[in-house]
């Protein structure tokens, strides 16, 4: 591979998708639920859009503040906040969370509708 090749592929954002496994899948329900239920769920799809050049940076920040985020969050214990990071450090895995946070942020606002 020449360099050219290697330059583009190094700042690549597109074209791949990343599987959860089960733990890692668990933990974004848990951040998608959290941010559903404060009505967050446009700001936080905002900051996932625009720092996904950025996943494995903000895997790294969480990675070095899961011991404080498990106890801030309340939502997420401090094992899913570590799944969670390690799920950000592979590419395509803000297209998943930013879909899970929209299929259950469109579930909660169903909700009344089905309970009426």
């Amino acid at each position: 591979m020449n360099f050219g090749a290697k330059f583009r592929h190094a700042f690549a954002v597109h074209g791949e998708k990343a599987e959860p496994t089960p733990e890692q899948s668990a933990a974004v329900d848990a951040f998608a639920r959290w941010v559903a239920r404060r009505g967050m769920t446009s700001p936080i799809l905002l900051m996932l859009e625009s720092s996904k050049p950025l996943n494995w940076t903000v895997a790294q920040g969480l990675h070095f503040a899961d011991p404080v985020l498990g106890t801030v969050l309340r939502a997420m214990t401090a094992e899913q906040v570590r799944h969670l990071a390690a799920f950000l450090e592979h590419r395509g895995s803000i297209d998943f969370i930013t879909a899970r946070i929209e299929a259950i942020d469109a579930a909660q606002r169903a909700e009344p509708e089905n309970k009426a």
